[in-house]
């Protein structure tokens, strides 16, 4: 998943987003549209602002014109209010990208972030404080990137042909010899909104094409997963494949937050805070827990104490 530093942008652009235009981010006469309005009108938060469901799919094709990937994505909010979502992503092995699984799904179910691929055995699941949880979420969603120090940027008004508004934007990054990347956005004029973006690869010859990613957007079709990673992760009741997780956060303080989840045995659990934490299996903080190893989910029940790192807070 994207990092913390993103996540934490995404929320706070929102936000100004939405305080700042009221939802009237369209096109005005006379004026063109930047990448940074773009990125703006089309962050996730301020899409749901505008839609009930915002869908999302994927294709990379290679430099030999093989498509080698997929991905459809979709998210909403669920009637507590919170950001969900689900993906599938389909990996074609070739001999430039060889790929260990062939699918993979996730899904946020509102409080628990599931991941499960199709060369492994369990499900991987991670678990978020309430406040947490929206940004780790959200940085996982497709969105226009956000580049690090030290790239060089540029962009080019091409302007409305054929009802659809066009921008051209491409990035060096000149600690890697000059490769770049080119990308072509596709707006609707009225708002601003993504039809579609292409990002095209390039070696320091503009000529030599590396790779072609696109993604295309549409708006308020039905929310339907197409794999339900919770169903099959977290169940209701107690049963002799079932472990009962509880999550201690921040224990003893004024924050501390308790989290319980039936697990299916064996699943692979962990929990994510953008302080970092050590994670315990006894209240004396004396059994750390190996995060690459997770929280064992093996027996009928498993209570963990999270204490987040103290120079993060």
């Amino acid at each position: 998943m994207k990092s913390w530093k993103r996540a934490v942008t995404v929320a706070l652009c929102a936000a100004s987003l939405l305080a700042g235009c009221g939802g009237d981010c369209g096109l005005k006469d006379g004026e063109d549209y930047t990448v940074e309005d773009l990125r703006g009108i089309n962050i996730p938060l301020a899409l749901l602002e505008r839609h009930e469901v915002v869908t999302v799919n994927v294709q990379y094709t290679d430099k030999n014109g093989d498509v080698t990937y997929t991905a459809r994505v979709q998210y909403t909010r669920n009637a507590d209010g919170n950001v969900v979502s689900w993906g599938h992503y389909g990996y074609d092995p070739s001999e430039n990208y060889p790929v260990s699984a062939k699918e993979r799904w996730t899904q946020a179910n509102g409080k628990v972030y599931l991941d499960r691929s199709s060369n492994e055995e369990r499900t991987m699941m991670t678990c978020f404080t309430k406040i947490d949880y929206e940004m780790y979420v959200l940085a996982d969603l497709p969105a226009i990137a956000e580049f690090e120090m030290g790239t060089e940027e540029s962009e080019e008004t091409i302007g409305l042909q054929n009802g659809v508004y066009l921008l051209s934007g491409s990035v060096t990054y000149p600690n890697l010899g000059g490769y770049h990347s080119k990308t072509l956005y596709e707006v609707e004029p009225g708002s601003g909104e993504l039809h579609a973006m292409t990002v095209t690869d390039h070696a320091a010859d503009d000529e030599a094409f590396d790779g072609k990613m696109r993604y295309t957007w549409s708006y308020d079709e039905p929310y339907a997963p197409e794999r339900d990673l919770a169903g099959e992760a977290l169940h209701e009741t107690d049963s002799a494949d079932t472990c009962l997780l509880t999550l201690i956060y921040d224990p003893g303080t004024a924050d501390e937050e308790t989290q319980q989840y039936r697990v299916t045995r064996g699943s692979y659990a962990m929990f994510a805070c953008r302080t970092g934490s050590n994670i315990y299996y006894d209240a004396a903080l004396s059994q750390e827990i190996d995060y690459q190893a997770g929280i064992d989910t093996s027996g009928g029940s498993a209570t963990v104490y999270i204490v987040p790192l103290e120079e993060n807070r």
